[in-house]
């Protein structure tokens, strides 16, 4: 059974059309089917799913337990984060005084 396993990984890491070369969808999708992890090896993470999965510039396919074994650790998956710049206030009213911007203050 390890053999099997050992073959398993070894044939798993050497998907994709050649080395240094990006995972095709089909490479990506073939290993999410199989249940593989995508490795950034010069992060040391591992990714089960998500933007990063088969995206990394270095990277390749194991199992989660080969990864654990090398000491990769699981990447903390985060919600992308959009911000919106908030608009200035449109309406000329100065909040630091009671009176309207383009009217001179009372006196």
């Amino acid at each position: 059974m390890l053999l099997a396993a050992a073959l398993f990984v070894s044939t798993a890491a050497g998907m994709g059309a050649k080395k240094g070369a990006p995972p095709s969808a089909q490479d990506i999708a073939n290993a999410k089917s199989q249940g593989l992890v995508w490795v950034d090896t010069s992060a040391k993470l591992y990714y089960k799913d998500g933007d990063f999965y088969g995206k990394t510039k270095a990277g390749k396919f194991i199992t989660e337990d080969a990864a654990q074994k090398e000491g990769v650790r699981q990447a903390k998956i985060t919600e992308k984060k959009t911000y919106t710049k908030k608009k200035p206030d449109q309406s000329g009213i100065d909040a630091s005084i009671e009176t309207h911007a383009s009217t001179p203050p009372k006196q």
